[in-house]
């Protein structure tokens, strides 16, 4: 992951952002009070948890992608951990 990215998602911890580092060292996705966004170097993608859910819905199928794959995977974290008390 490059240092801007990792100074970003260090920062949103310290601010109870939940942060994943994607496979992809490219990219960090958040998550915070029921809005994801997905983040790369110079642009930031963020949307509604009922959009995620949508998008991650929708794009089944497609298989190769990793974001997606890893959004839908971020989204069921999301979902135990608010589940278990974890996350509000």
């Amino acid at each position: 992951m490059n240092n801007n990215l990792v100074a970003l998602g260090m920062k949103a911890e310290s601010l109870g952002i939940y942060a994943v580092e994607s496979k992809d060292p490219r990219i960090v996705y958040f998550y915070n009070d029921g809005e994801y966004a997905i983040c790369t170097k110079g642009f930031v993608w963020r949307f509604s948890e009922e959009e995620a859910e949508e998008i991650a819905e929708g794009f089944r199928g497609v298989t190769k992608s990793t974001v997606l794959k890893e959004l839908r995977e971020i989204i069921e974290d999301v979902k135990y951990l608010r589940k278990t008390g974890v996350r509000t």
